[in-house]
C-alpha cells in the first residue's frame, strides 16, 4: 500500500511539471505574436541597447583630403631673374624723359609746354600735377616731384626695356593723321642713350592701312609704357616710392618776352581786364635776352640765381594774360621752368 501511494505522488508531481511547461510555452508564444510587425517607438516595448566595447564608427565628412606638398627638388635650377639695368645715379643725370613736340597749337603753347615725365639718376621724377580750374590759368605750371628707390628705378627701366626703348633709336610715323603731336622718349641706361619717337601715338585707333604689323605692335608697347609712366603709383613695387610728393623747386627758367602790341601776340576776347605787374629786374624788357626764332618781336633769356628769386616774388600773382610793364610799355611773358638736361632758348622749337 505504501509503495502504491508513493508512485501515485510521483505521477502527480510529473503531471504538474508538464502542465507548467505547457503553460509557459503558451505564454511565450502569445508574447511573440504581440511584437510581430511593431516598430520601435511606435507602440510596443522600446528596443534595449546592447552594450559594446567597440569604438564608434567615424563620422563621414565631405572635406577633400589634404594634399601633401611635394618636397622641393634641391637640385632644381631656379629661373634666372632679369639682370639689373645700369643707369647714371646723379641728380643732374637724365635717365628718362617723355615729351610731346609739334602739333597744330599756338606758338605760345609750344614755348611753355613741359615734358610729361622727367626722371633723374637720384630716383626723382618731375611731372605736372592737377591745375586749378580758373581762367586765365596761373603763369607757371603745377610741377610736382616724386622719388623712388632702386627697386622703383629697376621696375621703370625693366618696363622701358619691354617697351623696346633699349633696342636703339627708332621713329614710328603715322601718315593717316595730320597736325598731331609726336611723343618722344629719351633714355640713358646700360651705358647708352636712345631716342624713340612716335607720331600721333595717342590716336592709333585711327585707320592705319599703310602701317606694318611690326610697327603697330611697337607703337602699342610704347603707348602702354606711356600710360604706366603717368600712373606710377598703380604698379610700382610696394614701398618703392620714398618720401612725400612735393612741389618742384625751380632753379632755372626760360623767359620769352613779346610786346602786347605784336601782331602775333594773343588777343583773346575774354572781357577780362588783364592785370599789370611791374617788371622786377634791372634790364628793361625791350633789351632783355636775345632776339629769338628769327622774330624781332620775341626775345629769350634764361633766368636763375638772384634774378629768379626776384621774379618768383611776383610771379605767384601773375597769369598767362598778365601785362608786364617796363619803361611805359607792356609785354607778355612766356615762362617755362627748365628741367635737368634742358638748356633753354633752343635754336628752334621742336616740331
Amino acid at each position: 500500500m505504501k509503495r502504491n501511494g508513493l508512485m501515485e505522488r510521483v505521477l502527480k508531481s510529473l503531471g504538474l511539471i508538464a502542465a507548467l511547461a505547457i503553460l509557459g510555452a503558451l505564454l511565450l508564444a502569445c508574447g511573440e505574436e504581440e511584437t510581430i510587425g511593431e516598430t520601435p517607438g511606435q507602440g510596443g516595448n522600446p528596443p534595449i541597447a546592447t552594450p559594446t566595447n567597440e569604438p564608434p564608427a567615424p563620422t563621414p565628412t565631405t572635406d577633400p583630403p589634404t594634399a601633401t606638398p611635394e618636397p622641393e627638388d634641391p637640385t632644381a635650377t631656379p629661373e634666372p631673374a632679369d639682370p639689373p639695368i645700369e643707369y647714371p645715379t646723379g641728380s643732374d643725370d637724365l635717365v628718362l624723359r617723355i615729351e610731346h613736340t609739334g602739333g597744330f597749337v599756338m606758338m605760345q603753347h609750344l614755348l611753355t609746354r613741359m615734358p610729361a615725365f622727367s626722371l633723374t639718376g637720384d630716383g626723382c621724377f618731375v611731372h605736372e600735377g592737377p591745375q586749378i580750374m580758373i581762367f586765365p590759368p596761373p603763369a607757371l605750371p603745377n610741377l610736382l616731384v616724386t622719388c623712388v628707390d632702386d627697386d622703383g628705378m629697376q621696375a621703370i627701366l625693366q618696363a622701358a626695356r619691354e617697351a623696346g626703348l633699349l633696342d636703339g633709336d627708332a621713329e614710328y610715323p603715322n601718315d593717316m593723321i595730320a597736325d598731331a603731336t609726336t611723343t618722344v622718349f629719351t633714355i640713358n641706361a646700360d651705358g647708352k642713350s636712345y631716342v624713340v619717337s612716335a607720331y600721333a601715338l595717342s590716336l592709333d585707333e585711327a585707320l592705319t592701312p599703310n602701317m606694318s604689323q611690326e610697327d603697330a605692335e611697337a607703337r602699342a608697347r610704347l603707348a602702354e609704357f606711356y600710360d604706366k609712366m603717368i600712373s606710377m603709383r598703380s604698379w610700382l613695387p610696394e614701398g618703392s616710392i620714398v618720401g612725400e610728393e612735393s612741389f618742384y623747386e625751380i632753379d632755372r627758367m626760360q623767359v620769352v618776352v613779346q610786346p602786347v602790341t605784336s601782331p602775333s601776340a594773343p588777343m583773346p576776347d575774354t572781357g577780362i581786364e588783364p592785370a599789370e605787374i611791374a617788371w622786377p629786374l634791372a634790364t628793361p624788357l625791350a633789351t632783355f635776352g636775345e632776339e629769338y626764332l628769327g622774330n624781332a618781336d620775341l626775345r629769350c633769356a634764361v633766368v636763375e640765381g638772384e634774378d629768379l628769386r626776384l621774379m618768383q616774388r611776383v610771379i605767384e600773382n601773375a597769369n598767362t594774360l598778365t601785362h608786364w610793364t617796363s619803361e611805359d610799355e607792356s609785354y607778355f611773358l612766356y615762362l617755362r621752368p627748365l628741367l635737368t638736361g634742358e638748356t633753354g632758348c633752343p635754336a628752334e622749337l621742336a616740331g
